[in-house]
């Protein structure tokens, strides 16, 4: 679905940077974000009618006279009735706003959704509502969500391949059950190790992280990780690590393996 590599970020196929301004406009239809604060990302002027329609009219997704049921359709699909349209989003609870925001996002009907902490501003009871609505509604519409979270509960719950970014660089990409299993970068195990269990009879070793945080304003030239990492070498601090894939499973940029 998308893909990045240096100087291009590709979608379908079509590298976005290389899109003229109208090839583009028509390309956002297939990308949309659900945003971490579920009311600052809603306008407190609008009703939910004008919100989730006028993504709907500008891309032209239904005619005017389907707009109304279409509109009362996405409502229903995210688990509201269609009577708050025109409610303002102030009515609303914090769930129900996400799943407002769920339904503006679902208006154009895209192929690649971004999820940018969904759920971290909800309470964990409406987290697993939100959570399951996600899985639902990527199997009626078969969509590809790129889900940025802290919460390793939340990743283990919902996603199939996952990149971990220490200050902004990807240190390892394998596929769920791998990386829960058999986390290759020191900074994966350690994360791994400080999730809490439900079992208090189950003790689990924390790899505490020793070490200077290094500047996201001025990094090394070398790894990033390097100030933290239990495993660094003198080269490590000299030179930018380079990613490679270790048994078709993993990518992990590191010098030492």
């Amino acid at each position: 679905m998308i893909e990045a590599t240096e100087g291009e970020v590709l979608l379908d196929g079509q590298d976005l940077y290389r899109l003229s301004k109208k090839e583009l406009k028509e390309k956002r239809k297939d990308m949309q974000i659900v945003f971490q604060d579920p009311y600052a990302s809603l306008n407190p002027r609008l009703t939910i009618r004008s919100i989730i329609g006028e993504a709907i009219k500008l891309h032209q997704v239904v005619g005017e006279k389907q707009r109304e049921a279409f509109m009362e359709e996405l409502l229903y699909e995210v688990g509201l009735g269609k009577h708050f349209l025109d409610h303002f989003p102030h009515q609303f609870s914090g769930g129900q706003r996400q799943r407002i925001g769920i339904a503006r996002a679902l208006a154009v009907r895209p192929k690649l959704v971004v999820m940018d902490e969904a759920v971290s501003a909800l309470d964990v009871s409406v987290q697993a509502q939100v959570l399951n609505l996600f899985s639902d509604l990527q199997q009626k519409y078969g969509l590809t969500y790129l889900f940025i979270t802290h919460n390793l509960s939340v990743v283990k719950h919902i996603s199939n391949r996952i990149a971990v970014m220490y200050l902004g660089q990807i240190v390892e990409i394998a596929d769920k059950e791998e990386f829960f299993q058999n986390p290759q970068h020191p900074y994966s195990r350690a994360l791994i190790s400080a999730i809490p269990s439900s079992n208090p009879e189950i003790k689990r070793e924390r790899i505490l992280l020793k070490g200077d945080l290094t500047s996201p304003v001025d990094p090394p030239a070398g790894c990033r990780f390097y100030s933290r990492c239990p495993e660094a070498g003198a080269i490590c601090k000299e030179i930018q690590p380079v990613q490679r894939e270790i048994g078709n499973r993993h990518l992990v940029a590191c010098h030492f393996r």
